[in-house]
């Protein structure tokens, strides 16, 4: 699913980053070993993905799924994207094919053009 979706948040991300969009793309298969970790690079440097992302731990993974948990989620779907505001709160998730919503719903968050 990363491999559909990262293009097209990067699209977004280009379109409206001067509007505060913020994006930052979490690895959360877990990378166990350097193989692993080069291959996500080699996808991100390929895709030409310009937010940061991070690869996720245990520690990390448990969190994200308590996170969704607590907005009402059965837990982590892949893909899956959060809208979280500058006060760091959870304001919509996407996951599955509801990522398809997402350009429309960032017009309900983000300030007028």
């Amino acid at each position: 699913p990363c491999r559909a979706e990262m293009p097209r948040l990067e699209s977004l991300h280009m379109a409206h980053a001067a509007r505060g969009l913020s994006v930052l793309g979490i690895a959360v298969h877990m990378p166990d070993d350097d193989v692993e970790r080069q291959e996500v690079q080699a996808f991100l440097s390929a895709a030409k993905i310009s937010f940061p992302n991070r690869l996720m731990d245990d520690r990390a993974y448990g969190q994200l799924e308590s996170l969704l948990r607590q907005t009402g989620r059965p837990g982590l779907v892949v893909p899956t994207v959060l809208l979280v505001d500058k006060e760091r709160r959870v304001r919509a998730v996407f996951t599955g094919k509801q990522v398809d919503d997402l350009p429309a719903a960032l017009a309900k968050f983000l300030p007028p053009r």
